[in-house]
């Protein structure tokens, strides 16, 4: 096995007047909005044919050149095959990596009459920013106007990752499933079968107490498993016992239901009653509660962890987790990038650490966990012919996928295989599995509901500061008054 270094680079935006010019002034754009994007795109009477595509290729950052060389590259290998050959690129640069700084980097050149037709679009902040921007198309129309596109073919969540405001906003080429990976020699050692897609949470809850290690009422040698907020937050728990967030039919909040208050009491049972996870400590980011996975085994702030959730996959051999925080009008939001390289800085393309194995979470009453965007195609306001940059992104889509783990596309457990061969049949199904019963919220106000329902149910459960009942109350009320703006 080669030496793994790992590169970590973390950055925060703390907004409330730096993304205010980004959030406009309410959710819904004005006729006149809708009328001068419809322009930009080419308006009803967009031209056929094959004209030029232009991909803008967004040179900054850390992971800016190298993710622009790799497009290129894709670009190159569809015109040596025959296909794509109408496609091409343009070089943007922005002094700063920002999502505001690239959004008038795009504009400023499409003013110098360079014609722009798609971008890449790394993460949903950078999604959210570019909308509210002006810089996108949703693709709708294009998507009744394509018999041979379909969402069927996605995993839900792929689908469901490129929904904003209930439009969708771009082409989705990766997925990041929630899963979890275990420590191997931990449950050998503790006699705990492998874990496989019958696991429920009872099953949870009794290998969790045969691989925690140490006494009652203190700090523990080693946990069995790890409840972390950004990557498995108490509302995915919710969602494997059946309830939800709101009643789409009265737009008011579901969540104090019983259904969510059982299995938030789960949730804090693992670490009050059972004590087989970490709490949160007073003071600590909720971040504190996410696990690293160096060989050998997850570890979760410091303390050896047999099973720990995580995020699996990976967009251009790197791991990127953005958490946007909004209410009361304020905005922050934290980048935390990893990427893992070889001695000679090539990227490793095994997705578990050694000593690590792979399984699908354990569901609830129903299947359901949380999955991440992990990239995709969006059609750009400066294009001149929308449905021509449509049939670019997909033939670019089919290009990049071999590029990250998990295609938003429907794969089979040998096709991810293909695409990372470290996998043995049983990950490579688990994960597949976990895609399949994947969920990104679409809910309106997604971003301040979700940072209602870590500050108020998340934060305060995981700490042992309030009950689960009143934890869920307290959110209930926060989200019927947002929604009553």
């Amino acid at each position: 096995m080669k030496r793994r270094n790992f590169i970590k680079m973390g950055a925060a935006i703390v907004g409330g007047a730096a993304l205010a010019g980004c959030q406009g002034g309410g959710e819904d754009r004005s006729a006149s909005d809708a009328e001068g994007l419809a322009v930009r795109a080419g308006g009803t009477a967009r031209p056929r044919g094959d004209r030029p595509v232009t991909v803008a290729l967004v040179a900054t950052g850390a992971e800016g050149p190298r993710i622009a060389l790799q497009i290129q590259l894709a670009l190159q290998s569809l015109k040596d095959s025959g296909e794509g050959t109408n496609l091409t690129h343009t070089l943007i640069t922005s002094a700063s990596n920002r999502p505001d700084g690239i959004v008038e980097a795009i504009k400023s050149a499409a003013s110098d009459d360079r014609k722009i037709d798609l971008i890449y679009v790394a993460h949903d902040e950078q999604l959210e920013v570019f909308d509210r921007s002006d810089l996108l198309v949703p693709v709708d129309e294009m998507l009744r106007s394509d018999p041979d596109f379909s969402f069927d073919d996605y995993f839900p969540s792929g689908e469901q990752s490129v929904i904003l405001r209930g439009r969708h906003m771009g082409l989705p080429l990766w997925i990041r499933p929630a899963a979890f990976a275990y420590d191997v020699q931990a449950l050998s050692d503790a006699g705990v079968d492998r874990p496989d897609g019958t696991w429920d949470w009872t099953d949870l809850l009794e290998a969790s107490k045969k691989l925690t290690v140490g006494g009652t009422g203190g700090p523990k040698n080693r946990y069995g498993f790890a409840v972390s907020p950004l990557i498995t937050p108490l509302l995915s728990y919710i969602w494997q016992n059946g309830g939800d967030v709101l009643d789409e039919g009265s737009m008011t909040s579901r969540i104090a239901e019983p259904r969510a208050v059982e299995a938030v009491e789960f949730v804090r049972s693992l670490a009050f009653d059972h004590e087989v996870i970490p709490r949160l400590n007073a003071g600590a980011n909720v971040s504190s509660l996410s696990a690293r996975f160096p060989r050998g085994g997850p570890i979760v702030d410091g303390v050896p962890v047999a099973m720990a959730p995580l995020s699996f996959g990976r967009s251009f051999g790197m791991e990127m987790t953005v958490e946007r925080s909004e209410r009361g009008g304020r905005v922050e939001v934290t980048v935390d990038m990893e990427v893992l390289v070889d001695a000679d800085g090539n990227s490793i393309t095994t997705s578990l650490a050694q000593g690590s194995a792979g399984a699908s979470l354990p569901h609830g009453k129903v299947d359901a966990n949380l999955a991440r965007l992990g990239g995709l195609i969006s059609v750009l306001s400066t294009t001149a012919d929308a449905d021509a940059a449509w049939r670019g992104a997909r033939q670019l889509a089919r290009a990049l996928e071999p590029v990250g783990t998990v295609p938003a596309r429907r794969i089979t457990p040998s096709e991810l295989q293909a695409i990372d061969g470290s996998l043995s049949d049983s990950e490579a199904e688990a994960i597949v599995r976990a895609a399949q019963f994947s969920r990104i919220p679409t809910i309106p106000r997604k971003y301040e509901i979700l940072t209602i329902l870590r500050d108020e149910v998340d934060v305060p459960t995981l700490r042992g500061e309030v009950e689960p009942e009143a934890a869920l109350k307290n959110a209930a009320d926060a989200i019927d008054e947002l929604l009553q703006q």
